[in-house]
């Protein structure tokens, strides 16, 4: 029986792809933007192809090219974008 596939978009360091990987998928691909969470994710993960770029700038038809997707191949599209500055929302307690 073939895996459902996957692509994980925001990935950071790869945690949701370690934990999809355990839930039966086959990650094929993550974007990451950030140079040291995307290097992270590349030693845990390096059986997936890695986009270090903005998601902005990477067009669905290049990803489905290089990764050779055809029309409904695809089982799961993962987001999960940052929250950045949420932090100053609510000051640290110390």
């Amino acid at each position: 029986m073939t895996k459902p596939t996957a692509i994980d978009l925001f990935a950071g360091a790869g945690g949701a792809t370690q934990g999809l990987t355990g839930a039966g998928f086959s990650v094929l691909a993550a974007v990451e933007i950030d140079s040291d969470a995307a290097a992270t994710h590349a030693k845990n993960h390096p059986g997936s192809h890695l986009w270090e770029t903005d998601i902005r700038l990477l067009p669905a038809s290049k990803v489905r090219k290089q990764l050779d997707l055809a029309p409904g191949e695809l089982a799961l599209l993962k987001t999960c974008p940052p929250v950045r500055g949420s932090r100053l929302l609510r000051p640290a307690r110390v």
